[in-house]
């Protein structure tokens, strides 16, 4: 083995490890960035009941994505301490602390996709029934109805499931039943 291999071959790793810790802080910056999109987007469009059910499943991810950046963050100053001194005598327990901080990582990512994956019917349920609720506003409130045409037109939506929803609202059966017997009229 030519001499100076192994230093080559030890930047290497640091190199790819630095690269592994950057990209799992990166990630955690990206989590939390998305559940506070997220959550901005949700709360114009849902109630205020809905809105706080769906903010605190998302509150999960944002604390995994906190942990992300914390927990590599330590990861990288222990690799950096340890490229510095790669012979130090605390390297051991600072190696301990970090299994520690990526075990609890590892524990805290697993409740989170439990969380989320548990809660996507509640979810979807608190979601729909916003919809459903929004479409009989729809023609009682002036003011519901020109946000709901705006949201309509921009997000190109039609109902909570298809657009028949529209259909089977109190109002247009009303209104449906009342055209129905004018036509039989004639």
């Amino acid at each position: 083995m030519p001499k100076g291999s192994g230093r080559k071959t030890q930047s290497c790793a640091f190199t790819f490890l630095n690269i592994f810790i950057a990209l799992e802080i990166v990630l955690g910056i990206t989590a939390i960035a998305l559940n506070e999109y997220f959550k901005h987007t949700i709360s114009k469009h849902v109630g205020h009941s809905e809105g706080s059910e769906i903010r605190t499943l998302l509150f999960f991810m944002e604390v995994y994505g906190l942990h992300l950046i914390v927990f590599y963050g330590c990861g990288f100053l222990i690799v950096t301490k340890f490229r510095r001194e790669p012979y130090t005598a605390h390297l051991l327990t600072l190696l301990k602390i970090w299994h520690i901080f990526i075990f609890v990582l590892s524990v805290d990512g697993f409740l989170t996709t439990w969380v989320l994956f548990n809660s996507v019917q509640p979810l979807m349920c608190a979601v729909e029934l916003s919809l459903r609720r929004g479409i009989e506003v729809y023609y009682s409130n002036p003011e519901w109805r020109i946000i709901w045409d705006d949201m309509q037109y921009h997000q190109q939506c039609c109902g909570v499931e298809s657009y028949k929803d529209w259909q089977t609202t109190s109002w247009i059966e009303y209104e449906y039943e009342d055209n129905m017997a004018m036509y039989q009229e004639e």
